[in-house]
C-alpha cells in the first residue's frame, strides 16, 4: 500500500500511540493516518459520535467523508463491513497491534488480512 488513508478505532486522545478500540462501533475516536509513498504521514483524529442501533452507517459515511480509503479493525458488525465493502473501502483484520502505530505497520507490511464475514461480531 504505497498512499492511502487508513482509518483506525482508538482511544481518546488518538494518534499513534493511542491504545486502539477492539470493536469498531465502540470506539471513542477513529485516528486517521495518512500513507505516502508506503511512509506515515500526518494523522487525524476524528471524534466517533454517540453509537445508536442501526447507525453504523453513519460512521463508514463519516470517515469516508474524511478522507478513509482503508480501515484496520478488530471487531466489527456486518453492517459496517458491508458499507465499506459498498464503498469500496478495504478492511484488514488486525488482532495483534495494541497501538494505531502498531496496526498501521500490520496492515504495511502485509500481516494484516482482509477483514470478511468470518471475523464480523454476530448480531450486528
Amino acid at each position: 500500500m504505497s498512499n492511502a488513508v487508513i482509518a483506525v478505532p482508538s482511544e481518546m486522545p488518538g494518534g499513534l500511540e493511542a491504545e486502539r478500540t477492539a470493536h469498531f462501533g465502540q470506539a471513542a475516536a477513529f485516528t486517521l493516518v495518512e500513507i505516502v509513498d508506503g511512509v506515515i504521514g500526518d494523522t487525524r483524529v476524528i471524534a466517533n459520535p454517540p453509537h445508536q442501533h442501526g447507525g453504523c452507517m453513519s460512521t463508514v459515511h463519516l470517515l469516508a467523508s474524511n478522507g478513509a480509503t482503508a480501515v484496520a479493525a478488530v471487531g466489527m458488525g456486518g453492517g459496517p463491513l458491508n458499507g465499506f465493502q459498498q464503498m469500496g473501502i478495504p478492511v484488514y483484520f488486525e488482532e495483534t497491534g495494541r497501538t494505531v502505530a502498531e496496526a498501521i505497520a500490520a496492515v504495511l507490511d502485509g500481516r494484516a488480512k482482509q477483514f470478511t464475514a468470518e471475523h464480523a461480531c454476530k448480531g450486528h
